[in-house]
């Protein structure tokens, strides 16, 4: 993911500019409605560029690391799943594979999300507080999961 998006961030990079972040006294409204040069380029470059970024990289990691971990777990170790929309999915699939899926699919959405989402420049630290939180929901369950195979606890 970060290698596809990289050259297209550090482009960005190379005029000042963060996909996502928009220009200092300049609000989404405004963004929206603005025609230029500079537009089209950062919209020709943003859905490549989010890619390469830590804050939708990490949480898109961790989606998928949650995920991986709970299948081989439940799959290959006979663990079982604690809770309980995610074991109704397990159990309706018989497999823990599809739960993989399923976080790959809210992976997707977190990319999605940092995609479209546009942050005033006074706001960009809520952009990190977004990415960390979801970062957190999928990395913190995902390495207890990995450290309880490697432990055999």
């Amino acid at each position: 993911m970060v290698q596809h998006g990289q050259e297209a961030a550090d482009e960005l990079a190379a005029h000042g500019i963060i996909a996502g972040v928009l220009p200092p006294r300049m609000t989404e409204e405004q963004y929206l409605d603005s025609s230029s040069k500079e537009k089209d380029f950062v919209e020709s470059l943003r859905s490549k560029a989010v890619m390469a970024y830590p804050v939708a990289f990490l949480p898109v990691a961790g989606q998928l690391l949650d995920g991986l971990a709970t299948w081989i777990g439940i799959d290959y170790f006979d663990y079982h799943e604690k809770h309980v929309v995610s074991a109704a999915v397990i159990d309706l699939f018989d497999t823990a594979a599809t739960f993989t899926v399923l976080k790959l699919a809210i992976g997707g959405i977190i990319l999605w999300f940092y995609t479209l989402a546009n942050f005033e420049y006074r706001q960009q630290h809520l952009r990190l507080l977004i990415g960390l939180a979801l970062m957190i929901v999928g990395m913190a369950p995902g390495l207890r999961d990995v450290l309880r195979l490697m432990l055999g606890v």
